[in-house]
């Protein structure tokens, strides 16, 4: 089925917003794995994280791309949580919000390319970073208890390269938010 000009030129629009607003998650997530961060400022950064997470979702609604809309509620379903208390956010949380991001990246940029209709159903990509996240109470007794960061969960694609080889995960080395790599 044709796709209409402009609501196509508004998609690629959108792919490209959804960038920006995945690196400014991707700031925050970084911020939310520093120690010593107060609860006034978890706070500000949970409920700034859950605002751009909620743009995504709307944003992807108003152009009728539900799977995006629905990878973004899932999104937000897992950072509830850590938002109504605030606490540092830990590990295997980061990894299931990073990947979700990669998955809405990948989706969006299809769309954008007017591959919409031939991308396969997100149901199972959505069911796996489900299982995979730990429940946050769990993950914070993980880390409580150990000292350490849990393992992260399988992921869902390779790593991409990165010059500090330790922390960094596509979406911070597409941002540029790499602090480690030179």
């Amino acid at each position: 089925m044709p796709v209409d000009p402009m609501l196509q030129g508004l998609v690629a629009g959108f792919a490209v917003e959804a960038q920006e607003v995945v690196q400014k998650v991707t700031m925050d997530l970084l911020e939310l794995e520093r120690e010593g961060l107060e609860t006034d400022a978890l706070t500000r950064l949970y409920v700034r994280l859950g605002r751009h997470l909620h743009t995504l979702k709307g944003s992807a609604a108003s152009l009728g791309m539900q799977d995006l809309s629905d990878i973004a509620h899932k999104l937000e379903d897992a950072l509830a949580p850590l938002k109504a208390n605030p606490q540092k956010m830990p590990r295997p949380v980061v990894d299931i919000l990073l990947h979700g991001l990669d998955l809405f990246l990948l989706r969006a940029q299809a769309h954008a390319d007017g591959r919409g209709e031939a991308l396969p159903d997100p149901a199972a990509a959505l069911a796996q970073l489900v299982a995979d996240a730990p429940p946050p109470e769990e993950a914070a007794a993980m880390v409580a208890a150990s000292g350490a960061w849990p393992p992260s969960p399988r992921r869902l694609r390779p790593r991409s390269p990165c010059p500090c080889r330790t922390r960094c995960r596509s979406p911070r080395t597409r941002a540029g938010a790499c602090r480690r790599g030179r």
